[in-house]
């Protein structure tokens, strides 16, 4: 697994019936592992809250994003997505 810290810089969409909607999520890079050599502080990529997983953040919330998921191709959807996990420290 690959994680990276962030902050929840704005909702695109919310789907779903309440307690068990989905958000997409605008999320600014700010922290990764020394020696990573992708997904780097300042880059922004799209995340998917679960609300029952783990709540809708809010725009400035700190969240912590697991972004194993293969980097997007041609044709095979429109984002890198990852989970989020609001409210746990950044490391």
């Amino acid at each position: 697994m690959m994680w990276r810290d962030g902050v929840v810089t704005g909702t695109r969409t919310v789907w779903g019936p309440a307690g068990r909607s989905c958000a997409e999520l605008d999320v600014e890079i700010d922290g990764a592992p020394s020696g990573a050599d992708g997904l780097l502080p300042g880059q922004r990529i799209r995340a998917v809250a679960y609300e029952a997983l783990t709540g809708l953040p809010d725009t400035g919330e700190r969240v912590r994003l697991e972004v194993s998921a293969p980097r997007p191709r041609p044709g095979h959807g429109r984002a890198r997505h990852g989970q989020l996990s609001p409210g746990r420290p950044a490391t």
